[in-house]
């Protein structure tokens, strides 16, 4: 697992790198999961258990995201990365109401692209709904595109997929 946090707001292109979360960003990264929770639809706490979710990427997740200077997170992406297929799925990505429109989302994407190509992966999946139009502009403004190969029998949510 590899997790990057910009601890400097406003924020640069640079994204500041650590090898390991600790339990301090352990905690902070449920209190974040809990303040954005009502921002899903479902709520995120429907789908899975917060602290479970949370574990679960600390500990298989590639984290990149930002604090602010109270060292709240302010947005990450997570994402699993899989060598073996070499690909990777866009698990989350969650900027807080109050940092929206930063472009805190597109340098985080373009964080999780870089990684992914230099880990020399070929491709990176996810899942949003449809409902989501700003930030399924941002994925298209990348190039990821509808992945007409999966069928989502939930029709307020769709696959896309980037080829790098």
């Amino acid at each position: 697992m590899q997790t990057k946090f910009n601890n400097n707001m406003p924020i640069s292109n640079e994204v500041i790198f650590f090898s390991s979360l600790v339990s301090e960003d352990s905690s902070s990264l449920l209190l974040y999961l809990k303040k954005i929770d009502q921002d899903f639809t479902p709520p995120l706490s429907l789908r899975v258990v917060l602290e479970d979710y949370a574990n679960k990427l600390i500990n298989r997740a590639e984290i990149f995201g930002y604090k602010g200077v109270d060292h709240s997170i302010k947005g990450f992406i997570a994402f699993y990365t899989n060598i073996d297929e070499k690909s990777a799925y866009i698990t989350l990505l969650s900027i807080d109401k109050n940092q929206r429109g930063n472009g805190l989302a597109r340098n985080l994407v373009q964080s999780c692209v870089d990684f992914c190509k230099l880990k020399h992966l070929n491709s990176i999946e996810l899942e949003v709904s449809l409902a989501n139009s700003s930030v399924i502009k941002i994925y298209e403004d990348f190039g990821f595109v509808l992945n007409t190969t999966k069928l989502n029998p939930d029709k307020a949510k769709t696959y896309m997929v980037l080829t790098l």
